[in-house]
């Protein structure tokens, strides 16, 4: 059974949150190119949990791989981050740098003085995160 650790359940709670804090602006404007396609899959995360849509993050922003590995006995994708938005307090995530080499990307993300690295993975035309950092 595939259960989150406390530091990757807290990193989905902040990415899928982000945009709710009031003071909140894309990181995005930072990056050109590739890796503003990168930062702009963080601010989607971001906008979706905002809008407390976790089906467009399980089956549009996670990787196949990543939602059913957050399956766990007896719950779904789904649950798991519909739980972590309710657990949730107000967070300002900002995207430090990104890497990108070939169909994979690294983002660097800050989230209250704590820097986490996302890995994401391109599929087809978009960028989906392959882990949530850990």
């Amino acid at each position: 059974m595939f259960r989150l650790r406390p530091a990757v359940l807290a990193l989905v709670v902040a990415l899928t949150v982000g945009g709710c804090t009031a003071s909140k602006t894309s990181s995005s404007k930072d990056f050109q190119g590739t890796e503003k396609a990168v930062a702009d899959a963080v601010d989607d995360l971001g906008s979706a949990g905002k809008r407390k849509n976790e089906g467009k993050i399980c089956t549009e922003l996670l990787t196949r791989e990543l939602a059913q590995r957050m399956r766990a006995k007896g719950t779904t994708c789904e649950t798991e981050v519909s739980d972590a938005i309710a657990d949730s307090d107000d967070f300002d995530l900002t995207v430090k740098d990104v890497t990108v080499t070939g169909a994979t990307a690294t983002a660097q993300v800050e989230n209250n003085d704590r820097t986490t690295t996302l890995r994401l993975q391109k599929v087809g035309p978009a960028w989906r995160f392959a882990s949530l950092g850990g």
